[in-house]
């Protein structure tokens, strides 16, 4: 029985070596050979059925079908680890020389990025908000800005690691987060945060702590509260961590606070005195 032992595969290739029993017989031109295999399977069609059950028995396809496929696997897994411990690098490079951020007030041109930001997949994962209009956005946005007590704040990342810096054209506007006093001005004067949106390309680079930490500053220094609370879901993590760094603390718990998509959150309160800024 004559069997197969290597083979030229290039498509140039024109000739195979055949053994048998051990011994080499020589070299046969490939296409003398199909030719001899045509006549074969002409004289009787079941002759290929036999033909193609050998060839899947001997496996000579599928065996180097699957030590390509294993190669591949192992170059695909290499590159992925390369990648991400290139991700991971990049992303501590940017922490440690990823500039400053400046609050401003959101204008008008700022309103289709806030809206876009806020209906990412992740975002409203994270708030467990649903959907909402850039109608609804451009209305919310503008009432807020004709009330002295709301300050809607866009975000801009800028390389000049100054406090005070006044923002320029290499600024870039990665945010949006919202601030208000609330209280009449014989009460203690209190301050909410109450939306910190980072565009994704931007998260968990520390830009949302050092947005908070300003949006702190611009409260105790500027406007004159004296406290500042916030709310968060007890599930975004991100956010609690970026809280935390800020200087915030755990004071209250609602259970079952917020439904979202058929299920129900607790809802974290937390504050910051004027005197443990």
């Amino acid at each position: 029985m004559m069997q197969i032992q290597s083979a030229q595969s290039r498509g140039s290739a024109k000739i195979t070596r055949v053994e048998k029993g051990g011994g080499s017989v020589g070299k046969v031109d490939i296409s003398s050979a199909a030719n001899t295999l045509s006549k074969i399977i002409n004289k009787d069609e079941r002759m290929l059925d036999r033909f193609q059950s050998r060839l899947i028995q001997s496996q000579f396809i599928e065996r180097p079908k699957l030590r390509l496929i294993r190669t591949a696997q192992e170059h695909i897994q290499w590159y992925s680890d390369q990648l991400m411990l290139l991700r991971e690098q990049m992303r501590e490079i940017e922490r440690v020389y990823g500039g400053a951020v400046h609050l401003r007030r959101t204008e008008e041109p700022d309103i289709r990025r806030i809206w876009r930001w806020s209906n990412q997949v992740e975002t409203r994962l994270l708030l467990h908000r649903p959907v909402h209009s850039l109608q609804e956005w451009t209305t919310d946005i503008q009432r807020w800005l004709a009330d002295d007590d709301t300050y809607p704040l866009s975000i801009d990342k800028s390389d000049n690691e100054a406090v005070h810096a006044v923002t320029t054209e290499r600024s870039e506007h990665i945010g949006f987060l919202m601030l208000r006093r609330l209280g009449k001005p014989w009460e203690e004067r209190v301050g909410e945060i109450s939306f910190v949106i980072i565009d994704e390309n931007y998260r968990e680079l520390g830009y949302g702590t050092k947005a908070v930490k300003a949006a702190l500053t611009r409260a105790f220094e500027e406007i004159g509260v004296d406290m500042v609370y916030l709310w968060t879901v007890s599930d975004n993590n991100a956010a609690i961590r970026c809280f935390e760094k800020s200087g915030f603390k755990f004071t209250d718990v609602e259970r079952n606070n917020i439904a979202y998509d058929g299920e129900r959150y607790d809802t974290f309160r937390m504050e910051i005195k004027k005197e443990d800024w």
